[in-house]
């Protein structure tokens, strides 16, 4: 995700050009026109023409504050600016207010050496631009034309340098998805909709890196256990699917983060990522649209597995197995035990700032990136204030953090509940 943190993005900001004519998308190549910069925070003055750039090469980065992928690509972009000084303009851009976006960058420590003009309450480069996830990310020359529309994972070092050095890096398109409705049902016009009583379908990766999902006609039951019509997923990765359909089983949740899957598969590549490379990601991420009558409400998420497992003709299956794990064992809660009422969660890249947080919110989030289980056996259901490095794969380095609030991590093996995927059986 880049949340495989895979769930919802969107974004904006303000600006007012010159000339009072409609804008339209600009492609790779054409030439940007003037454009009056109405909104800048941390810059010597309010505003800016882009032509005051001229000759520099220009970096738009459309980004939002609640973008996880977005807040960890500014430090990046912020180093960057200081390495190519004024070669290069990097612009942050956003549509939100001005309150919104400096309470973002004042309020977590990872952004506190981030030193850009960041343009914000954007009405006008995000329609030069066109977008609908974010981050979003748009070169333009030092001529004064679209060099490329792409992610922000392609904004690297190497490919700027070669850039100003007059070459032209592979970068990848990125394309803005504009027939998509998640409103209605995926790829079918208005003369079926009302008919529909089952509908699966599924289809290969939408070339734009959207990636959202959802669950509608949601209803719960009294003993937790949920209910609905529709489930659908754009742009997700096959092992994030299985997650959705084991969202609620049961009447509980049950968190299945990646270290809780075992895949028994002649051929894996499909599920796991070696590298974690956006050809990969393409490759192996799909757009999914189901939708059941009422009467099948409470079996969406298995018809979802069910259906899944037909197309990739696999098995898989909820078993209770023996993991080796790390159990979280409290020692003195005095250490970790929340001080405030002012809720905080900074995940950079460098650190992670949690205040206000639980340790099953904690562990959640470690999980997601830890290869090992870790779970929760301190007993304590209070709010925590912690901050932690966040490389979970180096146990000794974690326990020794931990220890600094009266934590400890305990090697142990417990059988836990996971999900089997095995090639079927002929």
């Amino acid at each position: 995700m880049k949340t495989l943190k895979i769930l919802p993005l969107t974004i904006f900001f303000y600006l007012s050009s010159f000339a009072q004519t409609e804008l339209v998308g600009l492609k790779v190549g054409d030439k940007v026109p003037n454009t009056l910069l109405s909104h800048i925070y941390k810059y010597k003055q309010g505003t800016a023409q882009l032509s005051d750039f001229k000759g520099k090469l220009i970096i738009l980065d459309f980004w939002s504050t609640y973008c996880g992928p977005c807040l960890e690509a500014l430090p990046v972009l912020s180093d960057m600016q200081r390495e190519f000084k004024d070669r290069i303009i990097v612009l942050p851009v956003t549509s939100q207010a001005k309150e919104i976006m400096a309470d973002c960058l004042n309020s977590k420590p990872s952004l506190k050496n981030v030193s850009l003009p960041f343009i914000y309450a954007d009405k006008v480069l995000g329609k030069l631009f066109p977008y609908t996830s974010v981050p979003h990310d748009v070169i333009i020359g030092a001529d004064g034309k679209v060099e490329a529309i792409t992610d922000v994972d392609f904004i690297t070092k190497e490919n700027v340098a070669s850039i100003l050095n007059g070459k032209h890096p592979y970068m990848p398109f990125q394309k803005t998805i504009k027939n998509l409705d998640i409103r209605k049902p995926f790829f079918l016009d208005s003369t079926g909709q009302q008919l529909i009583q089952y509908h699966f379908m599924i289809a290969a990766n939408l070339e734009g890196n959207v990636s959202t999902s959802g669950v509608w006609g949601r209803t719960t039951d009294k003993n937790g256990k949920m209910s609905a019509t529709r489930i659908f997923a754009a742009n997700i990765a096959l092992l994030n699917l299985y997650r959705l359909a084991l969202y609620k089983h049961n009447g509980s949740t049950i968190g299945f983060s990646n270290n809780r899957f075992v895949i028994d598969m002649a051929d894996s590549n499909k599920f796991w990522s070696k590298d974690g490379s956006p050809d990969w990601f393409k490759k192996n991420s799909y757009c999914v649209d189901l939708i059941v009558p009422p009467a099948m409400s409470s079996k969406i998420f298995d018809c979802l597995r069910e259906e899944l497992d037909r197309y990739f003709d696999v098995h898989s299956q909820l078993d209770l197995r023996q993991f080796k794990c790390y159990a979280l064992r409290a020692i003195d809660s005095s250490k970790f035990r929340s001080k405030g009422d002012k809720v905080l969660s900074d995940e950079g890249q460098q650190l992670w700032v949690k205040k206000k947080t639980t340790f099953s919110n904690l562990l959640a989030l470690i999980n997601e990136r830890s290869n090992v289980p870790i779970i929760d056996k301190t007993g304590y259901t209070g709010f925590v204030d912690i901050q932690l490095k966040p490389d979970f794969n180096d146990i000794p380095g974690l326990t020794k953090q931990l220890k600094e609030y009266g934590l400890a991590l305990e090697e142990t093996y417990e059988d836990l509940s996971c999900i089997v995927i095995s090639d079927r059986k002929q």
